[in-house]
């Protein structure tokens, strides 16, 4: 083989292997400890309340409009659940949700939020406004459960032929409309569906008969579920062959004239800069997914990615 040849493939077989390294390597992801995402398991997350809708025999996945889609798609028509978010619901995403309620394909709609994050989603679907957080601890009243409930919002603009469901000492905590043939419930408030609260956290009573008669009501019989991941921060660590990458990468950069003498791992190198780009950008499970594949988050195991289609085996 003529030296040069030599010279060329060499350096792209060795880029090339570790261009797959990288991609292998790829980045974790988990949920911070102050996200309300279903996928943090610790006092502020809502796991738990997750564990409780499958313990009550709802099929759950974790994910955005597209999975509900995929459900429906499947022969269930799903409940789309939005509690917690720590980001405000993107202009897009409602206006997906607010399709997907209206052309029949949701069972029911549940927002629970104090923050005023969702309220795009709110207004995207004809739903009253949420004001807050208000301060300190309100005692909550509700038909089926009475209990304190932490920094709570508060129900604005109640439209006509919706009801109410809870109340606390300031005004309006849940109510309940229709979207067509579809449930809408919206409650000014997170932690019911929070862990601390779920697990009965002192000096707070066990809220998981509540959130699940919340969602019971706002699934309007369903018993398939679609937990939104889309506002959720995740938080993503570098792997080990994805560090290994960035350093030959780096190492490369540093002695150019390894490049200039073989445009092959020119080209190459080209290639491992591009992808460490890529995977250094945040991702988020909104990214995930919009991908082609059907993609949720499971719900028992934080941070694995799986095919929302496992999910459904043996329904």
């Amino acid at each position: 083989m003529r030296p040069a040849l030599t010279l060329t493939i060499l350096p792209v077989t060795a880029l090339s292997l570790l261009v797959t390294l990288a991609y292998l390597g790829g980045l974790t992801g988990e949920a911070p400890w102050w996200s309300g995402s279903p996928l943090n398991e610790g006092p502020l997350g809502t796991s738990l309340f997750v564990e409780a809708l499958e313990d009550s025999g709802f099929t759950v996945v974790l994910g955005g409009p597209e999975d509900a889609r995929r459900l429906f798609e499947a022969g269930l028509r799903p409940l789309y659940i939005v509690v917690s978010p720590d980001r405000p619901v993107d202009s897009s995403v409602a206006s997906e949700i607010a399709s997907l309620l209206n052309s029949g394909l949701l069972a029911g709609l549940l927002v629970a939020d104090e923050t005023g994050r969702a309220n795009t989603l709110l207004e995207a679907v004809s739903a009253p406004r949420v004001a807050g957080p208000l301060e300190g601890v309100l005692g909550a009243s509700c038909p089926w459960w009475n209990g304190p409930v932490s920094k709570p919002g508060l129900l604005e603009g109640l439209p006509p032929g919706w009801e109410a469901l809870c109340t606390h000492e300031k005004g309006l905590l849940a109510a309940a409309g229709w979207a067509g043939d579809a449930r809408v419930v919206v409650v000014a408030d997170s932690s019911i569906f929070t862990n601390f609260m779920i697990a009965g956290t002192p000096p707070f009573k066990p809220s998981r008969e509540a959130a699940l008669r919340l969602a019971d009501e706002a699934a309007a019989g369903s018993k398939a579920a679609v937990v939104d991941v889309t506002a959720h921060a995740v938080v993503y660590e570098q792997g080990p062959l994805y560090k290994l990458a960035t350093l030959a990468l780096r190492l490369a950069a540093a002695a150019p004239g390894l490049a200039l003498s073989s445009p092959g791992a020119a080209a190459a190198l080209a290639s491992l800069a591009a992808l460490t780009i890529a995977l250094s950008a945040p991702k988020h499970p909104a990214w995930l997914a919009s991908r082609p594949e059907s993609i949720g988050l499971n719900a028992r195991r934080r941070a694995i990615v799986v095919r929302a289609g496992r999910r459904l085996e043996g329904v």
